[in-house]
C-alpha cells in the first residue's frame, strides 16, 4: 500500500497537480488517394481566428469500401535538430474499431467521436460517392501524457493491396 502511494506522489511531482492545457498546431495536412479508388480529395487547415485549428476532409469514392485496415504512427521530437522517434505505432480493423468506439469513453474513442463529429460517415461498409469530415479538432481530447513536442502522425488506410487513403499532419503541440 505505502508502494502505491510514493508512486502517485512521484507522478504529481513530475507532472505537477493540475492538468496541463494543450494547443495544438498543425503546420502540414496532406493526403493522397488511389486515383483508381477516389477522383476528387481535398484536405486542408482551417485556422479559426488563431484560436483552435481544424482539418476538414473530404474525397469522392469510385466505389463502396466493404472494409478497411487501419495503419497509425504517432511520432514526436523534441528539438528542431533530432529526428523524429516514435510514439505510437499501431495496426487494426478500422471498421471493428468504429463499430466498438461509436459508444465507448476511452482516449480511443474521444478522439473517433472528434472526427466523425461533422461527418456523414460513421458506419462500414464506406458508401461509393461523397464522403467528407468537418472541423476536426483533437486538441479538447490530447491525452495530458503527450509532452510538448513536435508531432507527426502518418495514417494509412488500406485493404488487401488496395491503398485508398493515405494522411500525413505535422504540427506543434505545446503547453498554454
Amino acid at each position: 500500500m505505502f508502494y502505491k502511494w510514493l508512486i502517485l506522489v512521484a507522478i504529481l511531482l513530475i507532472t505537477g497537480s493540475e492538468p496541463k492545457h494543450r494547443r495544438l498546431r498543425w503546420d502540414c495536412f496532406d493526403c493522397q488517394t488511389g486515383p483508381q479508388y477516389a477522383d476528387h480529395q481535398k484536405c486542408q487547415i482551417a485556422d479559426l481566428r488563431h484560436w483552435k485549428e481544424l482539418l476538414n476532409v473530404e474525397v469522392k469514392l469510385l466505389e463502396a469500401v466493404p472494409s478497411v485496415r487501419t495503419y497509425m504512427k504517432i511520432s514526436t521530437r523534441f528539438k528542431q535538430s533530432e529526428a523524429y522517434r516514435k510514439f505510437l505505432d499501431i495496426s487494426f480493423d478500422g471498421c471493428r474499431v468504429i463499430s466498438d468506439l461509436s459508444k465507448g469513453t476511452t482516449m480511443m474513442a474521444k478522439i473517433y467521436n472528434a472526427v466523425v463529429k461533422f461527418s456523414n460517415q460513421r458506419k462500414c461498409p464506406i458508401k461509393k460517392g461523397f464522403i467528407y469530415y468537418h472541423n476536426i479538432s483533437i486538441e479538447e481530447v490530447l491525452p495530458s501524457f503527450l509532452p510538448a513536442s513536435s508531432i507527426l502522425v502518418e495514417v494509412h488506410i488500406f485493404r488487401a493491396k488496395k491503398t485508398y487513403l493515405n494522411v500525413t499532419l505535422r504540427g506543434d503541440i505545446s503547453e498554454i
